[in-house]
């Protein structure tokens, strides 16, 4: 606890190692810290919601599932041929600069609380999407206008507390369920911002149970490991995570808000860096905030500052264009029950119409 002095609000700082935690923990966390502050502070009963399944449990199941069920889910096989696309090269700067954390630095850039809004509660209607969808489908926009391939190769971390074990309720356990997953984004036939929308959105619903299979395939079978180390031999350059809306832990009335100032170094300096670029996403204080971390030997700052701005305008022109009259439309995943290329749904959409 510091006490900043006269005048100024006193910071709170709270440091957990990730081998304990993942995002949503910390919402957990902070929620029943203002909830047991404000309980204290009015002399009310301490009372917190009831604890879900343990993590130990929530591993154990895992553990089952990786030995006896999961290699024989039709689902699972996508996992064993997950790398066979390669990943595209990025033009680094200095292909013999230093990945280590001592050389990495982070560039935020960030879009403003009308699009941030809208991108939120009013893009999704055009094409029954998720803000993932929207955020990806930029970046390999992005990506391709830099590389001059329509296509890139990212892991894309997930929440990891997937439903496939109805039996148990992981929603309120402290833990490091994140899920790491592969995927490999291709625009290249996409002829119009609505077209490369659709595209990603597909894909990324293709993708069994949110990817968590893929750590399971690749850690937890003995007839998986092998064919994924394989694919997994060549580095995948990009990392993606949306963080999702810190604005929920951190509302107006809150007893606490997030302080802006640095938590300090996260890693050792003499770890290598795990990505080329590794971007993360959030919503903090009704913005969009985009980090892109990257090693100042390897990229130039002007390198990365024009990649940054180049993302938030092509998220902006998605925005643009979800909120335009003529946006909208269906795609395959949007109709569970029945089989469907997005050619033979296109022509029955144009018949009904």
């Amino acid at each position: 606890w510091f006490e900043m002095g006269e005048g100024l609000p006193d910071r709170l700082l709270i440091a957990v190692h990730h081998l304990a935690v993942d995002g949503v923990s910390w919402r957990i966390l902070l929620e029943d810290l203002q909830t047991v502050y404000r309980q204290a502070v009015e002399n009310h009963p301490i009372r917190l919601p009831l604890k879900t399944t343990s993590f130990q449990r929530w591993a154990e199941r895992l553990q089952r599932y990786g030995e006896t069920e999961v290699i024989h889910d039709p689902a699972s096989a996508v996992w064993l041929t997950a790398h066979k696309e390669g990943s595209v090269v990025l033009p680094v700067d200095d292909p013999d600069g230093s990945d280590e954390e001592a050389a990495s630095e982070t560039l935020v850039v960030s879009l403003d609380e009308r699009d941030t809004n809208a991108l939120l509660h009013h893009v999704p209607a055009a094409y029954g999407t998720q803000i993932n969808d929207v955020l990806l489908t930029a970046l390999v926009q992005t990506f391709g206008r830099w590389t001059g391939l329509n296509r890139v190769t990212i892991d894309l971390e997930g929440h990891g507390r997937e439903d496939v074990f109805p039996e148990l309720d992981v929603s309120r356990t402290v833990g490091w369920f994140t899920s790491v997953f592969p995927v490999t984004l291709d625009v290249t036939r996409s002829k119009s911002s609505r077209e490369a929308l659709m595209t990603v959105k597909e894909h990324l619903r293709r993708i069994p149970s949110h990817g968590i299979g893929y750590g399971i395939v690749r850690y937890l079978t003995k007839e998986g490991l092998g064919a994924v180390t394989t694919h997994r031999a060549e580095r995948v350059p990009v990392g993606f995570n949306y963080l999702g809306q810190f604005d929920r832990v951190a509302t107006n009335d809150s007893a606490f808000v997030l302080s802006e100032e640095s938590v300090g170094q996260e890693h050792d300096p003499r770890n290598p860096m795990e990505y080329e670029l590794d971007i993360n996403a959030s919503v903090v204080n009704g913005r969009l905030h985009v980090s892109w971390t990257y090693s100042r030997e390897r990229f130039r700052l002007g390198t990365i500052t024009s990649l940054a701005e180049a993302y938030l305008k092509d998220v902006q022109a998605l925005i643009t264009h979800c909120l335009s009259t003529d946006a909208g439309g269906y795609t395959p995943s949007d109709f569970p029950n029945v089989e469907l290329e997005q050619d033979a749904l296109d022509a029955i959409l144009e018949q009904m119409n």
